[in-house]
């Protein structure tokens, strides 16, 4: 089966000669890789029209900046495989990834998406490394309220929310439209897209195997620090989530689920650009607007504390004292898990 590889391509030139022949040489030779490249103003696209012309798997995109949903949304339309996987021009990979992903696909279990471990490494402004994550998971196959539970990142393993780890089938992807969503600014555009493919999907198979790493650098990170648009994407986000999981929200403890799920990615984006307390009350409206629930469930959190403690937020901000639950939030930023 081939493997359409997409990568964007944003003034990658430090990193294109490092990741493209290690793409080309890993042992898993029946790819076809597209590189987008949206708008660099360096010389990527003079490398990548280069390797094009020593491997005729190489495909390139040049297209005006559109951002990366724009340069993913490029290569899918591109892509010719039947299975679809997404890399990061600055990221490193296992070189059995694929051998890794597609052996998890080729089951007897009818497996519409493979997820495998993935590490990730935070690196300073000096270029050391801060912190290094790993993320493993058990092997087993997810089907029907798991594949609910699972998107939502019930566990806070992170499990779905990244790309790079993970292997889709085109005809999924074709066939329900799922597209990266280009009006996002505030960086959940994947969890989005996997939470779409997800709903679709009858069964999921989690490696443990470790097949990604995924850098963060201090001075190169694209993710935004100043955001004015957040609580607009946060009411989009929500309002795509939903509808992706709309067939399993009959039963209160999914609607619990949901409504703590969408708590807790909302802390954490207002730690990240909040700043007044009116925040907090978009915020809250938004989510009473969407959840269909305002009842906290420990099945939904990582553990009794963090329950206890989002329980009392929720309670503060349902007796609007937004004031009160901005000055918890600041003393508790630096122990609130990341979504």
């Amino acid at each position: 089966m081939k493997i359409s590889i997409i990568i964007p391509v944003y003034n990658g030139e430090n990193y294109l000669k490092t990741i493209i022949p290690k793409l080309i040489k890993q042992p898993y030779k029946n790819i076809e890789l597209i590189l987008v490249n949206d708008g660099s103003n360096d010389g990527s696209l003079n490398i990548c029209n280069l390797y094009a012309m020593q491997d005729s798997r190489i495909i390139v995109i040049d297209k005006t900046n559109g951002g990366i949903c724009s340069a993913r949304n490029a290569g899918l339309k591109k892509a010719t495989g039947e299975y679809v996987s997404f890399i990061d021009q600055d990221d490193d990979f296992n070189e059995e990834i694929y051998k890794v992903l597609v052996n998890g696909m080729n089951t007897t279990y009818g497996i519409d998406m493979v997820i495998a471990g993935k590490e990730l490494y935070l690196i300073d402004e000096t270029g050391n490394v801060k912190k290094k994550v790993i993320r493993s998971y058990k092997n087993k196959i997810a089907r029907g309220t798991e594949l609910y539970k699972l998107s939502l990142n019930i566990k806070q393993d992170d499990c779905a929310l990244h790309l790079w780890n993970c292997l889709y089938k085109k005809n999924i992807i074709e066939s329900n439209n799922i597209t990266f969503n280009e009006n996002l600014k505030f960086g959940h555009e994947d969890s989005l897209f996997n939470i779409e493919y997800i709903s679709k999907c009858k069964s999921v198979q989690l490696l443990p195997k470790s097949v990604y790493i995924y850098y963060r650098r201090a001075n190169t990170s694209t993710s935004l620090k100043n955001n004015k648009y957040y609580i607009n994407d946060f009411g989009l986000y929500s309002t795509q989530v939903l509808k992706s999981w709309k067939k399993y929200m009959s039963t209160e403890e999914n609607k619990n689920i949901f409504f703590t799920y969408l708590t807790r990615l909302a802390i954490n984006l207002y730690l990240q650009y909040g700043k007044e307390k009116e925040e907090l009350n978009k915020i809250w409206n938004i989510i009473n607007n969407i959840a269909g629930s305002k009842k906290i469930t420990r099945k939904a959190v990582s553990s009794n504390l963090y329950y206890c403690y989002l329980w009392i937020l929720t309670q503060l901000m349902k007796q609007k004292l937004f004031s009160v639950a901005g000055l918890c939030l600041k003393i508790k930023k630096q122990e609130i898990k990341r979504i």
